[in-house]
């Protein structure tokens, strides 16, 4: 056995790291920091929902709604180390008209606190006196006087109140761009999974003779990990889908939404990352040809396009 005393200061200062450094090591080992995995439709039937209201007030416009479905699913890690889910919808097709869901809060709490409080008070009043009397002569016995006065009162007063319970965000959600996109904050909660579907409904306003395009949807996962034996709340997963959209009943728009999700998925199978349909200039084939596919669903986006 080595006697610490006796060692270099180099090797004390080794012998020091190594003692933090271990702990650590083995946690990291046993805690597997969250992955998570995005999935998407590819493509989205729309209903014609243009109110009467509005059609007499914008004879140019109508109101499609799409409802989208986006799966998250974790590959490691625990549940409870993911925090936050946030997904964003870029839209060219107009002005969000609405979405869905809202803001929500939520309490873990079913009914307001009550708060129940009693004070008392005491009020006592007493004495006594002892005493031995003595004589000049011997007695039988000796004389012990006492005298005592008491009174004793107890009053209390119960008050009882309610409070509301302090609500935490669920859901977030709100419009950016000039309301051209929209997005969606699922924070963790014991109410809910986020794992799971979510399904996002949106409606638009778009020309009257709409009859399909596409939406850019980014889905971004934060959770609980450690960077360089750091802990904090880092990115665990991130995913970004081109979803083509036509009208319902509409066949021919619905083929060139197809194949805008058949030229997608050609770039997942080669595994070759994209950022939806942004830089026209790259040369790879299946990125052109994922463009070219969103331009020839745009054909139908009507007549502003």
């Amino acid at each position: 056995m080595v006697c610490v005393a006796y060692l270099p200061q180099s090797y004390k200062l080794t012998l020091s790291l190594a003692a933090l450094l271990l702990p650590l090591l083995a946690g990291a080992a046993v805690a597997e920091d969250p992955d998570v995995q995005f999935d998407c439709d590819p493509t989205v039937v729309c209903r014609d929902i243009t109110p009467v209201d509005f059609s007499l007030s914008n004879p140019d416009e109508k109101i499609i709604e799409a409802t989208m479905r986006i799966s998250t699913r974790m590959t490691a890690g625990a549940t409870e180390d993911l925090t936050e889910l946030v997904y964003e919808i870029q839209s060219s097709l107009g002005r969000i008209d609405d979405f869905s869901p809202r803001t929500k809060l939520s309490s873990e709490y079913v009914e307001p606190i009550q708060i129940i409080k009693t004070v008392g008070k005491n009020n006592t009043i007493g004495g006594s006196v002892n005493g031995t009397m003595a004589a000049p002569i011997p007695l039988p016995a000796s004389a012990h006087p006492v005298a005592s006065l008491g009174r004793n009162e107890h009053d209390s007063v119960t008050e009882e109140m309610r409070k509301m319970p302090a609500k935490k965000p669920l859901i977030i959600s709100g419009t950016f761009s000039q309301r051209q996109g929209v997005f969606f904050k699922f924070k963790q909660s014991n109410q809910v999974s986020l794992e799971g579907i979510k399904s996002i409904t949106c409606s638009f306003i778009v020309p009257r003779d709409w009859r399909g395009d596409y939406l850019l949807v980014s889905c971004r996962a934060d959770g609980q990990g450690s960077r360089y034996f750091i802990k904090g709340i880092y990115p665990c997963g991130e995913s970004r889908f081109v979803v083509g959209l036509y009208l319902e009943g509409d066949l021919e728009a619905k083929q060139a939404a197809i194949g805008l999700a058949d030229r997608q998925i050609a770039l997942q199978r080669h595994g070759v990352s994209f950022d939806a349909v942004a830089d026209e200039s790259e040369s790879d084939s299946e990125k052109n040809g994922l463009q070219n596919a969103a331009k020839l669903l745009r054909r139908f986006a009507g007549n502003h396009r």
